[in-house]
């Protein structure tokens, strides 16, 4: 379903941002993916509260909250096209009972922010979301009669947004100025140890001028 935030309009030329993590999901026996789209909604329901975000398809919206700085002025949307997956991977919850199961799943959220969003603001915005899940599986809000316990393992999404460097230079526009420097250096060099010299030769000679001006008279 898709949440639009903070009573935005418009949803043309959005820039996606996909968020995917890994939990671990311990619940009563019986159908995974039932389970597994219980913890999807009760996400989703949580994301859209803070960010004051409406489902679209009824138009009410959530209360707002001012818990995330950079997302609720920055996240147009919301939604999750994409279904949580079970991993065939062994849990690190211990699981005592024959009445319980448990879960490696990975987790899907993708949010939309406007086309010329930087980088910055989308790997802040990323922080904060992931941060929520992670916190929110920790309080325990998704359990229920199902759902035994969430734990957030670890975020998959691209670790690239993390920064908003400077793209590096051309390698032989760097290597040119590079090269430039050097010869101004060297230059500067030469030409200082060449007046050293020829001040050096200088005050030597002085004082052997003299005393051959002197010799020329005294003969």
């Amino acid at each position: 379903e898709l949440y639009v935030c903070g009573g935005r309009q418009g949803n043309k030329d959005l820039k996606a941002l996909d968020l995917t993590y890994r939990y671990e999901m311990l619940r009563d026996q019986g159908d995974t993916s039932d389970a597994i789209k219980e913890v999807k909604a009760s996400i989703l329901n949580g994301i859209a509260t803070k960010l004051n975000c409406a489902a679209a398809s009824t138009g009410k919206r959530r209360l707002r909250s001012n818990l995330f700085e950079v997302s609720e002025d920055n996240v147009m949307a919301i939604s999750s096209t994409q279904p949580d997956m079970p991993e065939n991977v062994p849990c690190s919850i211990p699981v005592n009972s024959d009445t319980t199961s448990c879960d490696s799943v990975v987790g899907y959220v993708t949010a939309y922010f406007k086309e010329e969003t930087s980088s910055k603001v989308l790997a802040s915005a990323s922080e904060e979301l992931l941060f929520y899940i992670r916190t929110s599986m920790a309080s325990g809000i998704y359990e229920s009669a199902r759902i035994r316990r969430l734990i957030y393992i670890e975020s998959l999404s691209d670790s690239s947004l993390e920064s908003d460097g400077v793209p590096p230079e051309n390698e032989g526009g760097s290597n040119s100025w590079i090269t430039a420097v050097v010869l101004s250096v060297l230059m500067m060099i030469s030409i200082g140890l060449t007046l050293f010299v020829f001040a050096r030769k200088k005050k030597v000679e002085t004082p052997q001028a003299e005393e051959r001006a002197t010799h020329d008279m005294e003969t």
